[in-house]
């Protein structure tokens, strides 16, 4: 069974709390393979299948991929503000108070397991010049940090 959704890790009870999507070739397939866990079973309106396979993995590297989208949008914020003698919080202050916009996102390095990998992969099968902006974002925080230390080193 291939799952997407946050929680996969350890969180089981985050299994639940919003729909997951199975991205199998048929839920026959995953109950005869015995692929589903008993309460994901029981619970089966909670998930959605893909119509494929491939699409249920681009749901999960694009699921990935819309947080580095995010961080990279918060760095740009970041040289902005600085551009005009500001910082990210004196931009960021006006976003927070809009409820719908996304929230907690500070434009820090995109490090980890997972954001920066699954981009690549996806820039593998498709040019994106959205895909690309988002890893150049982060070349340019990561050199910019590197000149920071540098800086404070000295």
């Amino acid at each position: 069974m291939r799952r997407s959704g946050h929680g996969a890790g350890g969180d089981q009870k985050a299994l639940f709390r919003t729909p997951h999507l199975l991205s199998v070739s048929g839920p026959r397939l995953c109950r005869d393979n015995g692929w589903v866990h008993p309460e994901v079973q029981a619970r089966r309106d909670h998930h959605q299948q893909h119509p494929s396979p491939e699409l249920g993995e681009l749901a999960k590297l694009l699921e990935t991929t819309y947080l580095g989208i995010l961080i990279a949008w918060a760095q740009e914020v970041e040289r902005l503000a600085a551009h005009y003698g500001g910082k990210f919080e004196d931009v960021n202050a006006f976003v927070e108070e809009i409820d719908f916009l996304p929230s907690g996102i500070f434009p820090g390095r995109i490090g980890g397991h997972c954001v920066m990998p699954n981009i690549a992969i996806l820039r593998t099968q498709l040019k994106s010049k959205f895909l690309d902006t988002v890893v150049e974002s982060n070349e340019t925080k990561e050199q910019q940090l590197k000149a920071a230390t540098a800086r404070d080193s000295k």
